[in-house]
C-alpha cells in the first residue's frame, strides 16, 4: 500500500510500511501510530471531516502491520 503523501503523518506511516529492518519495524509503528492520535487529538477542538476520516484509515493500516508482527495493542 502507498499513501499519497495528502497530510503530514502520511510519511510516518509509510515509513512503517516501507521497513524492511524488522528491529526498526517496531520503532516505525510507535511513530506512526503517535503521529497519528497526536493528529487525531486535535479534532476535539475543531472538524476536519477528511482528514479525520484518512486518519481513522490509518490507524486500521497501522494495527494490521501491528498483528502481523504479534505487536501486543496498548491504549
Amino acid at each position: 500500500m502507498y499513501w499519497k503523501p495528502e497530510y503530514q503523518w502520511h510519511r510516518s506511516v509509510q515509513d512503517a510500511l516501507d521497513e524492511k529492518d524488522s528491529d526498526q519495524t517496531d520503532i516505525k509503528i510507535q511513530l506512526a501510530e503517535f503521529a497519528i492520535f497526536q493528529r487525531i487529538d486535535l479534532f476535539s477542538r475543531r472538524d476536519e471531516g477528511q482528514e479525520e476520516e484518512a486518519l481513522f484509515d490509518a490507524l486500521a493500516t497501522v494495527r494490521v502491520l501491528k498483528i502481523r508482527r504479534g505487536t501486543p495493542f496498548r491504549s
